[in-house]
């Protein structure tokens, strides 16, 4: 299956690479107040992005206090961002295991660091460190609770810090809210120092052959009743009184994101991919349920063994010397 849909000439250019063609992806998947969203393929580069994109307005709305409690985790975990202390550690510190076998300890800045756990257990491991984020909740806390240095923003951000300031600068499911990766991008790489390293880490499961399996085979699930709302929700497909609101402007693959790390001077020297499960799975003990976390750990495994697409991805890239 391709994903297609009808061609189009868009207003706006391709975020990665400037074109202008583009084929119906997801229509109307995201929705907004009483404004829907849809998702379009370019058919130069193969980026899925929505188009036309959101007000800035309406995307700065998106990151209310409410947002770390029901969909920071792309609707993952059961508890909120501030509840999941133990669960995102353990993850932040196998980053920061590999982020210092690349790069030493030294200065990094985490760009969209929501409460600021992961700058907290670098701190506590030598780093220097200093975080952008977006949401009032998150820099609030990092501040007020966690004593970090953490500016209120987007990003990129206000001109706060000179050229090559940073030996590392993180993105961890930031890059794809971003009005414009490229310019995120480009921003990482002005902030880093000469062969400093630019770790991204994104969801890859919107364009790849899981989803667009999935929208076929939604409908006689649901009528099947095979796999709860939660999860349906979880994996992007809302039950009829629900709905997604644009928080992901853009859908990676392995291959796009890579050009958008080389188009702006990168060289990636690490790609890991995984498939997280569901929490709500966790103590599934229907047959359903289940069978329905073995499949995740299978999935993961491939994608962790092998690369298999559908979940998220992360690539350690090192600026160009």
């Amino acid at each position: 299956m391709s994903g297609g849909g009808r061609a189009r000439e868009g207003a706006f250019p391709c975020d990665l690479c400037g074109g202008r063609a583009f084929r119906d992806y997801a229509p109307a998947i995201y929705r907004a107040g009483a404004e829907s969203f849809g998702l379009v393929r370019c058919r130069s580069c193969t980026l899925v992005q929505v188009r036309p994109l959101p007000p800035d307005e309406k995307i700065a709305a998106l990151y209310d206090d409410g947002y770390f409690e029901k969909d920071y985790d792309s609707c993952l975990s059961e508890s909120g961002y501030f509840d999941n202390t133990r669960k995102l550690k353990e993850r932040y510190g196998a980053i920061l295991d590999e982020l210092e076998r690349l790069a030493g300890a030294g200065d990094l800045l985490e760009a969209g660091c929501a409460g600021g756990y992961f700058l907290d257990l670098a701190r506590s491991r030598g780093w220097n460190v200093k975080g952008v984020e977006i949401t009032a909740a998150g820099e609030q806390y990092a501040r007020a609770r966690l004593g970090l240095d953490v500016r209120r923003g987007a990003f990129p951000p206000a001109p706060w810090w000179d050229d090559e300031s940073f030996d590392v600068v993180y993105m961890g499911h930031v890059l794809e809210h971003t009005p414009s990766p490229s310019s995120a991008a480009a921003e990482a790489a002005r902030l880093l120092r000469p062969g400093g390293v630019f770790l991204v880490e994104v969801p890859t499961y919107i364009d790849s052959f899981y989803f667009r399996t999935l929208r076929v085979a939604v409908p006689a699930l649901r009528k099947a009743g095979i796999g709860g709302s939660s999860l349906l929700r979880a994996l992007k497909f809302p039950g009829p009184d629900e709905t997604i609101p644009p928080y992901h402007l853009y859908e990676f693959r392995r291959a796009t994101l890579a050009a958008l790390l080389k188009k702006n001077g990168f060289h990636v020297e690490r790609t890991f991919a995984r498939v997280p499960r569901p929490d709500d799975l966790d103590g599934a003990k229907s047959f359903t349920g289940r069978l329905l976390k073995t499949l995740f750990r299978l999935l993961d495994f491939l994608a962790r063994r092998w690369g298999m697409q559908g979940g998220n991805i992360a690539m350690y890239a090192r600026k160009g010397i």
